[in-house]
């Protein structure tokens, strides 16, 4: 279950992101770590199974997933107060909780939180903007929307897979909702994009691309069905344009997140590069296109990426999208 988007804003705003222990600041130093990112731990006061630490308190299992039932520690302080169980209990987890979010109130000043919370989403708003190839944005992408071959490298494949994992494995406290939600948003149409086109390729180059397979193609063996022919072509043809209308709206939502960023975050980011923007053509002869795809004004008040089901529908409403196909 774990806590809701409200109670993890409080824990670690409360806490303004330090260890109520030895109020470190959790994030590694840049200077010192080729991968700075976030290393504080959610933990339990009152366990939340029956064999973790301190589990015997007489809670639901809704109330162990509350903001009251919870204390913000650094790793190594999180192992201590869970392998002496006996020393560190219920009450002096609470106690230490209190006592170090009226440290946080009598001794940091609005300005000091802000530049905290400030460096935890720079963190990670530059590690995304690393790993996803931010600055040959156009040159990744035009290599899956060029027609008919959708296809992309193996090792990149592989890398923003690692990427997926990683934007779903950050703690989001909570601090900047809109840089959340925006976050949120991008990674889970990277998820269904890379679902989506994994699940019609090949490998070819010995194994260094994936590229789409046209798997309409009669391959022998047997008289040529005609009629099957034709269901596996519109097939292919659909699946190719749900692709190429999956990277507009990964290209919106990362033209979203660096908005968010800049209004929220760095005025700065991402402004001399500009808008994000996808080459398109109608095929391997026409002439390419370049297109900024972008969510309307309305469209962004809530998470504007639901689901690929939901998408499917929908993707015809925004301001760029393949065409869809006739019915026969």
């Amino acid at each position: 279950m774990g806590l809701s988007p409200k109670d993890r804003k409080l824990l670690w705003g409360n806490a303004a992101l330090r260890c109520s222990w030895c109020q470190k600041i959790l994030l590694n130093d840049e200077s010192k770590s080729e991968e700075p990112s976030v290393f504080g731990e959610e933990c339990h006061i009152v366990g939340k199974n029956p064999t973790s630490a301190r589990s015997e308190a007489d809670l639901s299992p809704e109330e162990r997933e509350v903001y009251d039932n919870y204390i913000l520690l650094c790793g190594n302080h999180h192992k201590v107060v869970d392998d002496h169980r006996q020393k560190f209990t219920v009450e002096k987890l609470k106690n230490m909780k209190e006592e170090h979010e009226n440290w946080v109130k009598t001794n940091l000043d609005s300005s000091e939180k802000q530049a905290i919370y400030k460096r935890y989403y720079k963190e990670i708003v530059n590690e995304w903007a690393e790993r996803i190839d931010l600055e040959y944005w156009d040159g990744w992408t035009h290599e899956i929307t060029v027609h008919p071959y959708p296809q992309m490298h193996s090792k990149r494949f592989e890398k923003f897979s690692e990427l997926n994992q990683w934007m779903l494995t950050r703690i989001l406290p909570g601090l900047v909702e809109e840089i959340d939600i925006a976050f949120m948003n991008f990674n889970n149409v990277l998820n269904d994009l890379l679902l989506t086109f994994q699940s019609q390729t090949t490998l070819i180059m010995d194994g260094t691309i994936m590229r789409t397979e046209k798997f309409y193609q009669h391959k022998g063996g047997s008289s040529f069905d005609v009629e099957r022919y034709d269901r596996l072509k519109k097939d292919y043809d659909e699946h190719i344009n749900l692709v190429t209308d999956l990277v507009f709206e990964l290209t919106r939502a990362g033209n979203y997140f660096c908005e968010t960023v800049r209004d929220h975050l760095d005025g700065e980011f991402q402004l001399e590069a500009g808008k994000l923007p996808v080459i398109i053509a109608a095929g391997i002869c026409e002439e390419a296109v370049m297109c900024i795809p972008q969510y309307s004004t309305a469209g962004r008040e809530y998470t504007p990426y639901h689901n690929l089901e939901d998408f499917k529908v929908k993707r015809y409403e925004r301001d760029l999208h393949t065409e869809p196909l006739e019915e026969s």
